[in-house]
């Protein structure tokens, strides 16, 4: 593993609320830890996505809407990686299950999975931007007979 490579693992803890961050490649391993007090950013301040996400709350019920997730820590894509197009637009129709992002884990693509059929109408997370798990990425309006 080389020192970009550390340095890049480096912001992506720093960006998380996670204490500590292990990464193995191949026989190698990294473990990264947080100083006793030290606090992520995502702690010590509102992150871009909460403050949109307080916007949407008064404009209408949240439980009107359906989140899309992170379901890792990384750094979030709106294509299949850099500089990729994006797989989905505001305004989309997707459909349960369909590739609306990835996320870079590792150098190791995941797929972000839509978790039910709906309308795009916000993108909270921008192209390339560090995300932690269970942070909302984008949000759905369910397609009519979806019920929320």
């Amino acid at each position: 593993m080389n020192r970009d490579r550390i340095r890049e693992l480096i912001q992506i803890l720093k960006s998380s609320a996670a204490q500590e961050l292990s990464v193995r490649d191949g026989e190698r391993m990294v473990r990264i830890r947080r100083r006793a007090g030290e606090v992520g950013t995502s702690q010590a301040q509102p992150s871009g996505a909460e403050a949109v996400e307080g916007e949407a709350g008064a404009q209408g019920p949240a439980e009107a809407t359906v989140p899309v997730q992170a379901t890792l820590v990384g750094l979030f894509y709106r294509g299949r990686g850099v500089g990729a197009e994006p797989l989905v637009e505001l305004g989309d129709q997707v459909e349960e299950g369909q590739v609306v992002g990835t996320i870079d884990a590792l150098r190791r693509l995941t797929d972000v999975v839509s978790p039910r059929a709906g309308e795009v109408i916000q993108m909270l997370a921008d192209d390339g931007q560090p995300v932690q798990y269970g942070e909302v990425l984008m949000r759905l309006k369910p397609s009519e007979g979806e019920g929320s």
